[in-house]
């Protein structure tokens, strides 16, 4: 069997999140549609200028995230009742998920889990 080559595998990700999914898609649409001159824009942009506008969107959030999750924790640290509520209040919840992740796992991927061309190579590092 062959292994899918890096563009593919891009390729078959895009189909999975916009080709494979119609509800995002047809929302997309609409957004697209409502938004002429957003989507002139970024039309308009190189592909380095895209990729750096997502980066740096994903890089914001993940930094607002872990800021906001850092005031949370200490906010619950400084409040041990509160803290002992949020643990008791979650501990099913969590032994929940655990018991039904492996199992939904299982049912969604062909391998049994594992990824879907096989398991992931380890790329040797590149020589500088």
């Amino acid at each position: 069997m062959r292994k899918a080559s890096a563009n593919e595998d891009v390729g078959n990700l895009r189909d999975y999140f916009i080709v494979g999914n119609p509800a995002n898609d047809a929302e997309l649409d609409r957004y697209i549609a409502d938004n002429p001159k957003l989507h002139e824009y970024y039309d308009g942009l190189g592909k380095e200028e895209l990729i750096r506008k997502l980066m740096l969107g994903k890089m914001q959030r993940s930094e607002y995230t872990e800021g906001s999750n850092q005031e949370i924790k200490t906010w619950v640290e400084e409040h041990p009742e509160i803290k002992t509520k949020i643990e008791e209040r979650i501990r099913p919840a969590v032994a929940g998920y655990r018991s039904t992740t492996r199992a939904s796992v299982h049912q969604r991927r062909p391998h049994g889990g594992h990824e879907p061309n096989g398991p992931r190579q380890r790329r040797p590092p590149v020589a500088v």
